[in-house]
């Protein structure tokens, strides 16, 4: 009985040992000496739940260290040790690095200066230095620099060193994929990739716009408990509703968790995104050490800039830990795929481009009746789009294969939302809640392509994906969340058995179009719709689709256009769903919108969603 008691003991201690390990700080965050912050305007400072400050600047977001012509911080390795960190200069010039002895000398054998320019600039160097010895940056020039955070950790050779990529392609529908069964070969490459990935053929999103599907991404919350929205005034002019006031953003609220900043305590946190509707402003930008946005909306490459900085980072800063967040605006509209993807899609269309305000009439029209034709001109420019993107994804997967970086990586790709081509007399996205707007693709590679080729066909909610990741790599998380890990349901398809909520409901993205709640389980999905706002039909120039019933029900396996609304019938799960249904739309209803802290968006940003069709010309 004794040895068996001794034997227990050295096995839970090699087990705690072997815990310990796996939570050994593979990198850390430097401090500095003197941290100094002159001339900064305070708008320009943001914090996050730990109070940690980050500077935001244009299209650039990091943690924010000093301001001044130098920074001084100690070493907190021995050795050869990798330093990456993010600046922003105000002119083009250099940065001379040396390291203080203990008589305070400096080191001869620093590496060279490093030239930067004018603006944000990526740093990357290697430096051998004993643990507590001052590194110095310094502009010979005297010229106030903004440093952020640095990070300083050892190399690990690369089939050591993990890598988290979530990537988020915006506007992707699943039902536009070949993949999940589209007619048009749309997804080659991401089916190639499938085959070493978990693929969920019954995903949605939490909300069919931007902001709300992505903060709830990255919280597992309903929109009416992480409360990020925009607000926007209109009053009556001449007859006609118009917009008074631009819209006014209230980010997510510092008391709320938010799951990067957990992540980050373990990985360094990079993200390379699409701005605008995940601009820094909603407070995306909390935990990560670089958020920085593109605006890539622009351009008809808009993935392949994105992979290409992803790349580029992945090259010079060797984390052995590190969770990016990619995101792209690639298959939005305006569509202006290269011809060399339109030309390969089987349909000779009467345009080659499609802009949402210029062709359509921007987001006034978006009940606007074109003809069947016209609508599969613009499926087939959308659909170009998805084969371009496909495209840079997979020369993405080619190359993290070839630098040895993909078997040890988890890979998730996904989307925040759908497109409607007026299936159900609505275009784009963000005024409902039916498949076309809310089904997502969500693919997982595990490390070492783990339950490779799976595919589920339970309905799961993007509020699953972060405690996933997390679940995985055993990080700590709130469990008063909506979302569950995934990996049961992977491992040992054991069944999550809850309904998934989808809402346009107090938090829209226009503001003037009624609330709408959907609740998912068991193939069947509930909606309930409020009543037009009197507004609505003086702000919108084409009357939007009248509502035949404030309630509907779907069976998605028999009907998953949603053409049969089945609440008049009698179906065993109708009670269920509607009870849950009616609790949810009370939690809503009793929320109080929020006051105070709020963040006015720039001209710049306006310009960009006027782009989007989100503001009006």
């Amino acid at each position: 009985m004794k040895f068996h008691k001794i034997l227990v003991f050295l096995l839970l201690a090699s087990l705690s040992i072997l815990t310990s390990c796996s939570k050994k700080q593979t990198f850390h965050r430097a401090r500095a000496v003197e941290p100094k912050a002159k001339d900064i305007d305070l708008h320009s400072l943001k914090k996050d739940r730990d109070n940690n400050l980050y500077y935001h600047h244009r299209s650039s977001t990091f943690r924010f260290q000093t301001k001044d012509s130098s920074m001084t911080f100690p070493s907190p390795l021995s050795g050869e040790c990798h330093i990456s960190m993010s600046c922003i200069s105000q002119d083009n010039g250099k940065l001379v690095i040396t390291t203080e002895k203990s008589n305070h000398e400096t080191d001869s054998e620093s590496p060279p200066p490093i030239s930067i320019r004018k603006g944000f600039n990526e740093i990357n160097f290697k430096l051998n230095t004993q643990k507590g010895q001052l590194i110095i940056l310094k502009n010979p020039d005297g010229t106030d620099i903004l440093f952020s955070t640095p990070l300083v950790y050892k190399s690990l050779p690369k089939q050591e060193r993990i890598n988290v990529f979530l990537i988020s392609v915006d506007t992707l529908s699943s039902l536009h994929m070949s993949l999940y069964g589209y007619h048009r070969k749309t997804t080659p490459h991401i089916e190639q990739f499938a085959q070493d990935s978990v693929v969920f053929s019954n995903a949605f999103s939490n909300s069919s716009w931007t902001v709300t599907s992505h903060m709830s991404l990255f919280t597992s919350l309903h929109e009416h408990e992480h409360q990020v929205e925009e607000r926007a005034e209109y009053e009556i002019q001449n007859q006609k509703l118009i917009r008074t006031r631009p819209p006014t953003i209230y980010p997510l609220s510092y008391n709320i968790p938010y799951f990067p900043e957990n992540i980050s305590k373990e990985f360094v946190a990079i993200s390379y995104n699409g701005g605008v509707k995940v601009d820094s402003l909603f407070g995306f930008y909390r935990g990560f050490d670089l958020y920085w946005s593109n605006n890539d909306l622009y351009d008809e490459k808009a993935s392949a800039v994105m992979f290409e900085e992803t790349k580029n980072k992945l090259m010079d800063s060797e984390f052995p830990k590190a969770f990016y967040f990619l995101h792209t605006y690639h298959v939005h509209a305006p569509h202006n795929a290269p011809l060399e993807f339109l030309d390969q899609i089987p349909r000779e269309t009467k345009i080659t481009e499609f802009d949402f305000n210029t062709d359509l009439g921007g987001n006034t029209c978006i009940f606007k009746p074109t003809g069947e034709d016209y609508a599969e001109d613009i499926k087939a420019l959308y659909d170009a789009e998805i084969l371009s993107f496909d495209h840079y994804f997979g020369e993405f997967i080619r190359f993290l294969k070839d630098q040895g970086l993909y078997h040890n990586s988890m890979i998730i790709l996904l989307s925040d939302h759908g497109e409607e081509f007026f299936e159900h007399q609505r275009w784009a996205h963000g005024s409902d809640l039916y498949n076309e707007q809310i089904r997502v693709p969500v693919l997982i590679k595990l490390p070492e392509q783990k339950h490779k080729g799976k595919t589920i066909k339970e309905y799961i909610s993007l509020q699953d994906i972060l405690p996933t990741i997390m679940d995985y790599y055993g990080i700590s998380y709130g469990k008063n969340i909506r979302g569950q890990s995934l990996l049961p349901l992977i491992r040992k398809n054991k069944s999550l058995g809850r309904p998934i909520v989808s809402s346009n409901y107090k938090f829209k993205s226009f503001e003037l179009l009624p609330g709408k709640i959907a609740v998912i389980q068991d193939h069947y999905k509930i909606i309930f719709n409020k009543r037009h706002f009197p507004e609505t039909f003086k702000y919108f120039k084409y009357p939007p689709p009248s509502i035949i019933s404030t309630v509907e029900l779907y069976d998605l396996e028999t009907d998953p256009k949603e053409q049969n609304n089945l609440f008049s019938n009698n179906i065993p799960q109708k009670d269920k769903l509607f009870a849950f249904l009616k609790e949810i739309m009370k939690e809503m209803d009793d929320t109080k919108r929020r006051t105070g802290r709020k963040e006015n968006i720039s001209e710049e940003m306006m310009e960009r969603l006027r782009t989007l069709g989100y503001v009006d010309k």
